[in-house]
């Protein structure tokens, strides 16, 4: 599967699983458990960083507007987003928390791609499963 599909899909079901309270990345990975094992690592840690990014993002939009948690990351948001848009501050706190969400998914993507440039230089100090460990640690 080229990395764009990856992209796309990732999106979809990140906002899907944003919107639905109740339905989290967790139960979208193991519905897809036999699609992702035919992924390279790369395109399956691409696929799980949009995925936790985009629906914590939908999550939080949805807790900051009806103040109902879908996720335990949704909690921050409606604990002080929700006061924050009834009182008429939503505008502000909706475009606050996509800018953070943006920013936060930006550097996830690019510490994977750095260490994806640089792992032929691990695999020759490591073992495979010491770079996967190691890619871990860096998602």
């Amino acid at each position: 599967m080229s990395e764009i599909a990856v992209i796309l899909s990732a999106i979809f079901l990140g906002i899907l699983t944003g919107v639905l309270p109740g339905v989290g990345p967790t139960l979208i990975v193991l519905m897809l458990m036999p699609v992702l094992f035919q992924l390279d690592l790369i395109s399956l840690f691409l696929f799980y960083v949009i995925l936790i990014s985009t629906s914590q993002y939908y999550g939080s939009v949805s807790a900051i507007i009806y103040g109902v948690t879908g996720e335990v990351s949704s909690l921050p948001a409606v604990r002080h987003g929700h006061p924050l848009y009834l009182s008429g501050r939503g505008s502000e706190t909706l475009a606050l928390t996509s800018t953070a969400s943006f920013i936060a998914s930006l550097l996830g993507i690019s510490i994977i791609a750095v260490a994806q440039h640089y792992s032929e230089f691990f695999v020759l100090f490591f073992k495979q499963s010491v770079l996967l460990s190691i890619y871990i640690v860096v998602l």
